[in-house]
């Protein structure tokens, strides 16, 4: 007779196994991207976030990445999804279930079309160890003509506002993952449908939902919730 249970593991094991059966799904010929909505929380970055998304009037995204490669799991039958994230730690590669099984909030999925995966390892590979900025995480989805004052402070006034793909030209401590993420869609071909006046540096995890939206394959869908 059972006497207790685990309610904590069973939740978090069929966390694992759905993740497992919607990893397994993906098409693995097209492009994932990843959109982070965290739970509330008092951390100084979260509320920074918050109204800086109840300034502009967006739906709050705290982090987007994309699933960079899968690798078969022939233990389990399963496939590995790796991420590519620019994260405090810097710019790195996850394994997506690892990331987020325990992740408090929601994670969305956007597909779009084909990936070139040559020219994505390329990418990923000269973009991966780089450092990660908060400064201009913090400043991207702030008016800089409202903010000027703060910007001078803050960000490099040498720093080009307006750095586009076309030259590859970038600077290593400028990192943040909406900026490294509208650099990989423009290096595959998607445009920017002129969000944000296409200024790079503006952007955040909102814009590249929206971006992304123009040129979904398959509905938004939840991919994770705790």
């Amino acid at each position: 007779m059972i006497k207790t249970l685990n309610l904590k593991y069973l939740d978090k094991q069929y966390t694992v196994d759905h993740l497992h059966k919607e990893i397994n799904s993906l098409d693995q010929s097209k492009l994932h991207l990843l959109f982070y909505v965290q739970n509330f929380n008092l951390s100084p970055v979260f509320l920074l976030t918050r109204i800086v998304h109840k300034i502009n009037g967006d739906f709050p995204i705290d982090h987007v990445g994309w699933i960079s490669r899968f690798i078969p799991d022939t233990s389990t039958n399963n496939i590995i999804a790796k991420t590519f994230d620019a994260l405090p730690s810097g710019l790195e590669e996850n394994n997506l279930i690892d990331q987020i099984k325990n992740y408090k909030g929601r994670v969305f999925i956007a597909t779009l079309g084909t990936v070139d995966k040559k020219k994505a390892k390329a990418f990923e590979k000269e973009f991966l160890h780089l450092p990660y900025s908060h400064v201009h995480a913090a400043l991207s989805g702030l008016d800089t003509k409202k903010i000027k004052l703060l910007e001078n402070i803050l960000r490099d006034n040498s720093l080009d506002n307006e750095l586009v793909l076309e030259n590859v030209k970038y600077q290593s401590d400028v990192m943040f993952c909406s900026f490294v993420a509208i650099l990989m869609l423009l290096d595959q071909g998607y445009e920017s449908f002129g969000i944000e006046n296409d200024r790079t540096f503006e952007m955040t995890p909102f814009n590249i939902l929206q971006i992304a939206h123009k040129h979904l394959t398959e509905p938004l869908r939840l991919l994770h919730r705790r």
